[in-house]
């Protein structure tokens, strides 16, 4: 089966690992109130049925739900974020 496992991670990093998922695409905020550090294994069955291709990723929600308990939902809040508005070369000095 095709899974990932991810050790020792606080619930804020694990929100930025899913918010970098492209089926999210999304910001995602930690609320669930649990501390401390914890390993994560999530697993793709459909990576073993016949003709499944390896580049395609799976549908994250769901997973997240049925193997870790954990549940995305969408609300409106105000959230930080960096705009870069200009670029400039270095000067020589």
């Amino acid at each position: 089966m095709n899974s990932r496992l991810i050790k020792r991670n606080k619930m804020e990093e694990w929100a930025r690992f899913l918010a970098a998922f492209p089926q999210i695409d999304a910001t995602v905020i930690d609320r669930t109130g649990m501390t401390g550090a914890f390993d994560f294994r999530l697993t793709n069955p459909a990576a073993n049925e016949p003709g499944a291709t390896t580049g395609l990723l799976p549908a994250v929600q769901p997973l997240l739900e049925s193997q870790l308990g954990l549940r995305l939902r969408p609300t409106q809040g105000p959230v930080e974020v960096l705009i870069i508005d200009r670029v400039e070369r270095p000067t020589d000095n």
